[in-house]
């Protein structure tokens, strides 16, 4: 029996490292993803359903599942568009300890950090990244694949939890497979970690932790496939389409301070945070090129007439159609900046441009 299975990843992001590999040294990265963490995850998820559902289930049952998981043959079709993303490293806390550990140095106790990075592959948010998974096994029928529909609806990340999926169960995908596993490596192919088809329960629940798998690098109920990624297609270049947003007339910044700043002071916050919008303004407008109201040229100045609250010869603009600037106050405390105008998108706004 064949099943096809469609796995989006809504973030545009998968986020894995293959097993008991270090990030550092991680030289392809998990892609395809890994048909021995698919397994795991949907033996997890088995245990979840049987936890919310109020019968009680066949332990047969997930025994059946699991030899139909483990002898089944893998195969996947890739999104061309696909890329491996730049590692991501960040610092997190490990250990409250002293700092430095030398009782005679100690100076204070703080959280000690540990570098770590982040590998993933970058794929599309729509359904043009979708991976597709064909799985082919005899030990497969109709109440397993009920069982398993069960469990993909219970998976909600795969990988790092970070990477957020949707893997459902298909009659057709509409395509046929790009990336095919093999027993003996090729010229160009990745290493995949798969289940054996010997493997059992015992083996898919097990966790890195465990003293069976602490120093091996596959673990037992897996061993290593072969995979040639298809050929990545080139990626149109992307221009952001700008619109005029008629409807969005305000913008509110939180105001912060260590000192409270007297109510004559804010006189000159709403100036100046004016100023250097109209400069930032001019500067988009002039090419990236800096330059002040008073040296701009005359069409410049009309452009950004509505944010200057003048015309290109300066004077006044007539009927409150410009950018105002003021702070509110809660409670007598300044609390936000807000940038307001009223919203015509009429013949005037559209000759003096956006604001």
């Amino acid at each position: 029996m064949r099943i096809v299975l469609k796995q989006v990843f809504p973030l545009g992001r998968f986020h894995a490292t293959p097993w008991r590999v270090n990030p550092f040294d991680d030289p392809h990265g998990e892609w395809p993803p890994s048909p021995w963490r698919f397994a795991r995850a949907v033996v997890a998820r088995w245990y979840q359903w049987a936890r919310e559902s109020p019968a009680v289930r066949p332990d047969h049952e997930l025994d059946r599942l699991v030899e139909a998981l483990c002898t089944s043959r893998y195969s996947f079709f890739l999104p061309p568009i696909a890329r491996k993303g730049m590692p991501l490293r960040q610092y997190f806390p490990v250990e409250f300890d002293w700092d430095p550990r030398e009782k005679k140095k100690a100076k204070m106790r703080t959280y000690k950090k540990s570098l770590a990075q982040d590998n993933y592959w970058c794929t599309a948010r729509c359904e043009e990244g979708a991976v597709w998974w064909f799985i082919e096994g005899e030990n497969w029928n109709n109440d397993l694949l009920e069982v398993l529909d069960r469990c993909l609806e219970r998976i909600t990340y795969f990988g790092r939890a970070e990477t957020f999926t949707r893997i459902e169960r298909v009659m057709d995908a509409g395509c046929k497979p790009n990336c095919e596993l093999s027993d003996m490596p090729r010229a160009g192919a990745v290493p995949v970690l798969v289940p054996s088809p010997d493997a059992g329960r015992a083996d898919l629940e097990r966790t890195t932790e465990d003293e069976m798998v602490a120093r091996r690098s596959v673990p037992p109920g897996a061993e290593y496939r072969y995979a040639v990624r298809p050929p990545q297609r080139s990626l149109p270049e992307y221009r952001p389409i700008q619109r005029q947003r008629c409807g969005r007339n305000l913008i509110q910044f939180a105001i912060g301070w260590n000192v409270a700043p007297e109510a004559r002071a804010l006189v000159r916050l709403t100036s100046r945070f004016r100023g250097r919008v109209l400069g930032e303004l001019l500067r988009i407008k002039n090419g990236g090129k800096r330059i002040s109201w008073s040296r701009a040229p005359r069409n410049l100045r009309a452009e950004v007439a509505l944010m200057a609250g003048k015309d290109a010869d300066g004077r006044p603009l007539e009927g409150h159609r410009h950018t105002e600037v003021f702070v509110w106050y809660e409670e007598e405390t300044p609390s936000q900046l807000l940038v307001w105008r009223d919203v015509f998108c009429g013949v005037a706004d559209r000759k003096a441009g956006p604001n």
